[in-house]
């Protein structure tokens, strides 16, 4: 049996070793934030989830959080991942540094994917 909570506090150390200080500026949301975080997400989904073929990612921006969210064909999420940043230079929120990351791994997609 898959060890949930230990996928998800892996994930997250990873993605804040690589994120977590990071500066971006000329896009509002980091081409560069969703391509590296969707490159984590495969690994799990590959390594740990049987019968799901492919993923959707959806980024979304609110106020000083940026948020990845991942689904199956289904639209059920996989995955939600929050990036919490700051915006160094007033007014200019295409330029932002990444100052926390959460991961929220959903357990119902491992339970039903496990049953495959």
């Amino acid at each position: 049996m898959i060890n949930i909570r230990e996928v998800e506090s892996k994930l997250t150390d990873e993605l804040k070793a690589t994120f977590i200080g990071k500066e971006y500026s000329g896009e509002v949301f980091p081409f560069e934030l969703a391509q590296g975080s969707s490159q984590f997400i495969a690994t799990i989904v590959g390594n740990y989830i049987q019968g799901l073929t492919s993923f959707n990612i959806k980024p979304i921006k609110h106020g000083n959080m940026l948020m990845v969210s991942v689904t199956d064909e289904e639209e059920s999420t996989i995955v939600d991942i929050m990036f919490t940043v700051e915006f160094p230079v007033k007014d200019k929120e295409d330029h932002i540094i990444v100052k926390s990351v959460l991961c929220s791994l959903k357990d119902y997609i491992f339970e039903r994917t496990a049953q495959v």
